[in-house]
């Protein structure tokens, strides 16, 4: 039987988690890459054998760490800067977004017939805005009712709330939390 390489694509099992957990690290400010590593390296069990294997668990930790980085760069998710001769990595508004929409697909249900409904009403002047604000809805797992009411069967409300005063919208959109009937 031939040997397989190890696939090292992020949406493999446990590949989504662990990006989003990376992206996680980085929400409210710039991380140094070394912490960043040393963060990554107590999150997963320690070998309790000899100072060898303990070295090649480190060295394996760093290698995944640094994996992700690259991959998450690639992606424009996060960049480095260099701030006091240290080198920092931090979100960008991508990434932030992409964080957004990742921890809004993995929120609870709402319990029994509860739905998260968004109603909004953008003008044409702002298309681009609008098309945007759809493609959050989408790919944050809502499904769409009618022309300008999406709903979601998960706890978001206060996600999209969050989102909708960050892009400026508010006056357009309306965020309800309703029971079917």
């Amino acid at each position: 039987m031939k040997k397989s390489k190890k696939n090292h694509t992020w949406n493999e099992k446990g590949g989504r988690a662990a990006v989003t957990s990376f992206l996680q690290r980085l929400t409210e400010e710039a991380v140094e890459i070394d912490r960043l590593i040393l963060l990554s390296l107590h999150r997963g069990r320690m070998p309790r054998s000899a100072e060898a294997d303990r070295r090649e668990f480190e060295f394996e930790q760093k290698r995944q760490v640094k994996q992700r980085l690259t991959y998450l760069k690639k992606k424009k998710l996060v960049r480095e800067k260099k701030a006091q001769g240290r080198l920092l990595v931090e979100l960008t508004d991508k990434g932030k977004k992409e964080l957004l929409q990742r921890t809004m697909c993995e929120r609870p249900k709402l319990p029994g017939d509860q739905v998260c409904l968004v109603a909004y009403d953008v003008p044409v002047t702002s298309s681009v805005g609008r098309d945007g604000f759809r493609y959050f809805l989408r790919s944050a797992g809502f499904i769409r009712v009618q022309k300008s009411l999406w709903q979601s069967d998960r706890d978001v409300q206060q996600d999209v709330k969050r989102f909708i005063k960050k892009v400026g919208i508010e006056d357009w959109v309306v965020v309800f939390l309703a029971k079917r009937q």
